[in-house]
């Protein structure tokens, strides 16, 4: 009888377990037959993906993951909105890119999830989303009447949406607006780590109190993220925790909004441990300003600072796949003295079909 008993267990596990598909996305496949079952096959867009492959995760007890990379360095312009599917906690939808920059500096030669002053990037409606390593350029000028924006979350429900090791990248002018990560459901549970936000402030009206690097509402939760030359910093509820956050208009702009603060660095000084950079400059902090290298210099105030392991296993590296170790820094980077770029950390081997 407990044989039975035991392939019974067996059997109903099996059933419960979620399958995966797995579908590839490159702006420069120009053979193949578009069905997004290889990378020979694959979709020209993130959007083609979506709007073929929409469907109820959850009934068919499967999640997805989908691949993105450019096999030659075009960028995926077209808007992708995630919408009209069914997902749950064990039937989730994840996006990931294969060739991310294994040194963490934004790179026009791999996959980019551009916003080109048309709306978004990536709009989030369904619960259970996960994008992790991708690029995202948003191209914000004095046209579109909606500000720019590289993720927007809205209209969700409740549950689990996760944004981990991206570089946004915000190149702006004009005065109309654009959010590099925005928040509008006071519904959603949003949790963000180890992403860099940067450039969202026109450089025709550096003053232009319009762009935002990350605007948060509901249940927001952020961990080692790094934000610098923004307008705005950290917009919004949330709780905060081992970021960075400079080079705002003014220093009262890296943190607004009702937020719990814990173990960041900011020109503000705001919370519980806090930290400054380094002599009072960010160049103290950051490899290469001008390079857009914020990775950690030695010297920085952020090495050490900040709190192990504040998601709870969330996560247990960076934006570029380095380990993080006790006591943990702040920021999307772990310093790593004299070690070359983690080629290997967050590069996602996929085979070839």
């Amino acid at each position: 009888m407990w044989i039975k008993k035991l392939l019974l267990i067996l059997c109903l596990c099996s059933v419960c377990q979620a399958a995966q598909i797995i579908r590839y996305v490159d702006p420069d496949v120009v053979a193949g037959d578009s069905s997004g079952d290889s990378w020979t096959n694959a979709y020209a867009s993130l959007s083609a993906w979506e709007a073929a492959e929409q469907t109820n995760l959850d009934a068919a007890n499967n999640y997805m993951t989908v691949y993105c990379r450019s096999s030659a360095g075009t960028h995926d312009d077209t808007l992708c909105a995630i919408n009209g599917w069914t997902t749950s906690a064990t039937d989730y939808i994840e996006i990931i890119g294969t060739d991310f920059p294994a040194d963490g500096i934004f790179d026009d030669t791999k996959y980019i999830k551009h916003e080109n002053n048309i709306g978004y990037g990536i709009y989030i409606t369904e619960d259970y989303v996960r994008i992790s390593n991708l690029q995202f350029l948003v191209t914000a000028i004095d046209v579109d009447v909606d500000k720019a924006k590289g993720i927007y979350i809205a209209s969700v429900g409740t549950t689990d949406i996760r944004i981990d090791s991206c570089i946004i990248k915000g190149v702006c002018s004009g005065t109309e607006g654009a959010y590099g990560i925005y928040i509008y459901d006071a519904t959603a549970t949003v949790k963000i780590s180890n992403t860099l936000v940067y450039g969202f402030r026109s450089t025709d009206f550096p003053a232009d109190s319009s762009f935002w690097a990350i605007s948060m509402s509901g249940t927001t939760q952020l961990y080692n993220c790094t934000t610098y030359n923004n307008f705005w910093g950290y917009y919004g509820a949330a709780t905060i925790t081992n970021c960075i956050v400079g080079g705002s208009a003014a220093s009262v702009f890296d943190f607004t909004g009702a937020q719990t603060i814990v173990n960041c660095c900011s020109d503000e000084g705001l919370g519980s441990n806090p930290q400054a950079p380094a002599g009072g400059a960010w160049a103290n902090e950051f490899n290469s300003i001008a390079g857009e290298d914020f990775s950690l210099k030695a010297g920085s105030n952020c090495i050490g600072t900040g709190v192990d392991d504040p998601g709870s296993g969330l996560y247990s590296d960076d934006l570029i796949g380095t380990a993080r170790s006790t006591t943990w820094d702040m920021g999307a980077f772990e310093y790593s003295a004299g070690a070359p770029p983690a080629a290997g950390g967050q590069l996602i081997m996929i085979q070839e079909f």
